[in-house]
């Protein structure tokens, strides 16, 4: 345990403390901290850190003792990381959160017994990072997002509603990544001229998930997909700037994500592109490289020659480049 008098270090800037499950409560004295790290203490042990204002980045303290604390006082917030029990209402936890001018990235993970709280953060207009771990009842409307996001990452949220008509109205996402049981449905909707900056999309762990509908104009410059095997692509002729495919988790390559790389037999204008395929098989038999011919197909009818350079990793991975 840390002694009380770690509060008489009045210029230290960077406290690191895990695997305690008390921390006294005098970091608040702590008048020039910028760097708070402390993780594994117990959910209702106070901690005032409301007087730290030239505090940047707080990490791995719980909604507990952040919702008690008065947040409009962090001005140099940047970087918050919350985690644990969460019993907060959601009109108190947004307001503690757009409280924050300066904050950029947040990161969110409840226990598995409770929520996410619903979140408002449109007014932190500086936030381009949002990472939320954890069951939620709903996602924010449009409007409540910020205006500047550029990264969302979500998990175990446990979505029974399709996400993508929200999200792909935010104009200045790139990067998207709805991990293992965001969303408990078995299709995807991406509305016509959806996502209009996004460049990497990735689908990982969706269990349920077996079709995505990519409408006209939708993910103009998306660079890089990661999807399961079992997932049907409809749409996919249309992502012109597509450079890196990853199909995951299958026993052998599933032939509709192949074949959806033609439409009325014309291939795929890709250039230059990367395919990953990772196998759960030991084995990969010759039926399923032969699967990969169609790709192959591809770059010849594109290019004038063609370079195919395949690197296996493992006995169940392999990379192709053309």
């Amino acid at each position: 345990m840390l002694p009380p008098s770690i509060g008489n270090l009045k210029s230290l800037q960077t406290l690191d403390i895990n695997n305690l499950k008390e921390v006294p409560n005098v970091i608040w004295k702590m008048k020039n901290m910028r760097y708070l790290y402390i993780e594994g203490q117990e959910e209702d042990v106070p901690l005032q850190i409301d007087t730290l204002q030239n505090l940047e980045i707080l990490s791995c303290i719980t909604f507990n003792q952040w919702i008690k604390n008065d947040s409009s006082n962090l001005t140099c917030l940047e970087k918050l990381k919350l985690e644990g029990r969460c019993e907060v209402e959601g009109v108190v936890f947004s307001n503690s959160i757009a409280k924050l001018p300066s904050l950029k990235s947040l990161y969110l993970k409840a226990s598995d017994e409770s929520n996410i709280p619903p979140l408002a953060i449109n007014s932190c207009l500086h936030l381009s990072k949002l990472d939320i771990k954890g069951h939620m009842q709903k996602l924010p409307e449009t409007v409540e997002f910020s205006p500047n996001l550029t990264q969302l990452t979500m998990e175990a949220s446990r979505l029974g509603c399709d996400p993508m008509p929200i999200l792909e109205k935010q104009p200045k996402l790139l990067i998207l990544r709805l991990r293992a049981n965001t969303y408990l449905g078995k299709k995807m909707q991406v509305s016509a001229n959806g996502f209009p900056q996004l460049k990497i999309l990735q689908l990982s762990e969706l269990k349920e998930l077996t079709k995505l509908n990519i409408g006209q104009g939708a993910l103009p410059w998306l660079m890089q997909l990661q999807i399961r095997d079992k997932v049907k692509i409809l749409g996919f002729n249309g992502l012109l700037n597509l450079v890196e495919l990853n199909i995951m988790g299958g026993s052998f390559l599933n032939m509709r994500i192949a074949k959806s790389l033609f439409s009325n037999g014309v291939p795929h204008p890709w250039h230059s592109t990367r395919l990953e395929l990772e196998f759960t098989a030991k084995k990969v038999s010759l039926e399923v490289w032969n699967s990969l011919l169609p790709l192959v197909i591809v770059g010849v009818y594109k290019c004038m020659f063609l370079f195919l350079y395949v690197d296996v990793i493992s006995t169940n991975s392999a990379y192709f480049f053309f």
